[in-house]
């Protein structure tokens, strides 16, 4: 079990067989090196979670769907200021893959005080 206190947290995942991960308040990351498939995990086991490091790592990816993202994100994200949003930085790209229909993927990039720096 993993839980953020108040302020920014950095959640460090080696696998994915935790029970929970929740964020708490403030801007929290959860910071993975390997393939992370949120489509295997129970919808409430992460909760409060702004973004997602993918890191430099190679291997590190994520396959994530609809209800891994509203169930994730609780709410208002504090860096894109939008409502369930998650942010996933770093990654080769195609390091993410999501099912579903109902997406909108932005490659806008924002720096970590949610302040906008590129739009593409």
């Amino acid at each position: 079990m993993l839980r953020g206190k108040t302020g920014d947290d950095r959640i460090f995942m080696g696998d994915d067989s935790f029970v929970l991960a929740e964020g708490g308040d403030g801007t929290d990351t959860v910071a993975v090196d390997f393939a992370l498939d949120l489509t295997n995990v129970s919808d409430d086991a992460l909760s409060g979670i702004e973004s997602f490091d993918l890191g430099g790592n190679s291997a590190a990816a994520m396959t994530l769907g609809v209800d891994d993202v509203l169930a994730a994100t609780s709410g208002k994200n504090a860096l894109t200021e939008t409502e369930n949003t998650p942010v996933n930085r770093g990654g080769e790209e195609g390091a993410v893959k999501v099912f579903g229909e109902e997406w909108e993927i932005s490659s806008d990039q924002i720096d970590t005080d949610g302040d906008l720096i590129e739009e593409s």
